[in-house]
C-alpha cells in the first residue's frame, strides 16, 4: 500500500497543473496638451488645451488631472463640458471625470484662452498637466503631458493689390489698385493665421509675429477677378501669387514661404486681370 501510495504521489507531482491565464486587460489613461497658437507676439494670445484618453481596454475609474498655465499667459476665459467636475484656479484647474472613461474614449477637453502678459522676446514657457486614475493601468509614463509655448519679436507684411490692366504680369504707372479683395497670410509652423480685407487704396502693411508664413488670396467666381501672371520680373513690380487651384470657379493663388525677422519686412503683392 506504502509504496501504491508513493507512486500515486510521485505521479500527482509530475503531472502538469494547467494555470489560470491572467488578463492582460487594464486601462491606459494618457493627457495631452495642445496650443495651436505657439509661436505668439508678447502682446499675442493663444488657446490651450488639455485632453484625456483611456487607451486601455477596460474602463478608467475615478479619472482626475490637475492642469496649469504658465504665470506669462493671462486666463480670459475657461471651456470644457460636464462630464468634468472642475476646481479653479487662477492659472490651475483640477477636474474628476463624471464616471468612468470608457475604453477608446476622448474626453472632451479643457481649455484656457489667454493673453499674454509679462513675456519676453526669446522666452519659452510651459503648460503642464497630469492624470491619473484609481484603476490599474498599462503604464504611467503618459500621465503626464507639456506644450511649450515661444516669444518673438514682430515684423511687417506690407504689399499691393493692383489691376494688371495689360496681363503681363508687372505692376506699371496707371494701372489701378483693387480694394474688393481679401488675403491671408497663414503660419507655417503653427495654427496662426492673419486675414486683411484691403481698403487702404490697394496697400497693406500689418504687424505680424516674426516667424514663417505663406500668403493666401481666394478669388469667388461673381468678383470677376483671375490672377495675372506670377513671378514675371523685378520682384519689386511683379505678383507673388500663384495660382493653384480652381474649385468650381473659386481661384485660390499662394506665395511661396517666406520669413518674417524681427523688426523687419515682407512685401508680397497681388495681380489680378479680369476673369474671362
Amino acid at each position: 500500500m506504502f509504496k501504491l501510495s508513493a507512486v500515486l504521489v510521485a505521479l500527482a507531482m509530475m503531472s502538469p497543473v494547467p494555470a489560470l491565464a491572467a488578463s492582460d486587460d487594464q486601462a491606459d489613461v494618457s493627457i495631452e496638451v495642445t496650443a495651436p497658437r505657439n509661436i505668439l507676439a508678447t502682446d499675442g494670445w493663444t488657446r490651450v488645451a488639455a485632453t484625456v484618453r483611456n487607451t486601455g481596454e477596460l474602463p478608467a475609474s475615478d479619472v482626475r488631472f490637475t492642469y496649469t498655465i504658465p504665470q506669462e499667459l493671462l486666463p480670459s476665459g475657461t471651456e470644457t463640458s460636464s462630464e468634468w467636475d472642475c476646481q479653479h484656479g487662477w492659472r490651475t484647474v483640477t477636474c474628476t471625470h463624471d464616471g468612468d472613461l470608457a475604453p477608446g474614449a476622448t474626453a472632451y477637453p479643457f481649455y484656457f484662452t489667454a493673453s499674454a502678459q509679462g513675456a519676453t522676446v526669446g522666452q519659452t514657457i510651459t503648460a503642464v498637466a497630469d492624470v491619473t486614475t484609481a484603476s490599474p493601468e498599462h503604464s504611467a509614463a503618459n500621465n503626464h503631458g507639456s506644450r511649450d509655448i515661444q516669444f518673438v519679436g514682430k515684423g511687417n507684411v506690407r504689399g499691393r493689390l493692383w489691376h494688371d490692366l495689360n496681363a503681363n504680369g508687372a505692376r506699371e504707372e496707371g494701372e489701378p489698385p483693387v480694394d474688393s479683395v481679401g488675403l491671408s497670410v497663414l503660419a507655417v509652423d503653427d495654427e496662426d493665421q492673419y486675414g486683411y480685407a484691403n481698403h487702404h487704396g490697394g496697400t497693406f502693411d500689418h504687424r505680424v509675429p516674426a516667424k514663417r508664413f505663406y500668403g493666401r488670396v481666394t478669388l469667388a467666381s461673381w468678383s470677376g477677378w483671375a490672377f495675372t501672371t506670377p513671378n514675371a520680373g523685378d520682384d519689386t513690380t511683379d505678383s507673388d501669387f500663384v495660382q493653384v487651384s480652381d474649385n468650381h470657379g473659386y481661384l485660390e493663388g499662394r506665395t511661396d514661404v517666406f520669413t518674417v525677422e524681427p523688426d523687419g519686412s515682407v512685401t508680397i503683392d497681388v495681380g489680378l486681370v479680369t476673369r474671362s
